[in-house]
């Protein structure tokens, strides 16, 4: 509430939390049913690509985080909501059309299994590389917002 450490030890505790609470059990729930499913190799690289692709969904999910999660209250007007869920929609298919996609090429050949396992790595090291420097550039968390001029002029209160 008084923010007295650093906004990094927060930042990294959502990030922790986030990791060990889905993250890890997506790892392991995919190892496991792979496992079942496929021979040890195979498995070993779902489960790498899954985890890589959760890491860069969470680095990229935190992107330019100024709040920490459930400390600042909600404050209507800000986005249209039915654009907003559009969006949220259309990225959801295409993310999971394209990583679907290269998961079928990547599993073809071990050439494309490097690839795009160290693009994957690549991606989520410069996310973090981008995120550590621009932590050093901002400011401290937003706990409170105004509401938009339009809410305003409703003359509604909360």
């Amino acid at each position: 509430m008084t923010e007295r450490r650093e906004k990094a030890e927060h930042l990294a505790g959502v990030r922790k939390c986030m990791v060990l609470l889905v993250v890890m059990p997506v790892a392991i729930a995919v190892l496991l049913a792979y496992s079942f499913l496929f021979s040890p190799e195979t498995a070993l690289v779902h489960t790498v690509y899954c985890s890589l692709l959760s890491l860069v969904l969470v680095e990229a999910l935190l992107w330019r985080l100024e709040k920490l999660p459930f400390t600042c209250s909600y404050v209507p007007g800000r986005v249209p909501v039915v654009a907003l869920l559009s969006v949220y929609w259309v990225t959801f298919m295409l993310y999971t059309h394209v990583m679907a996609y290269l998961e079928h090429e990547m599993l073809r050949s071990r050439l494309a299994t490097a690839i795009c396992l160290g693009c994957l790595l690549s991606a989520w090291c410069g996310l973090a590389a981008y995120r550590k420097r621009w932590r050093r550039e901002s400011a401290g968390f937003l706990f409170h917002e105004e509401p938009e001029p339009v809410v305003c002029t409703l003359n509604l209160s909360y």
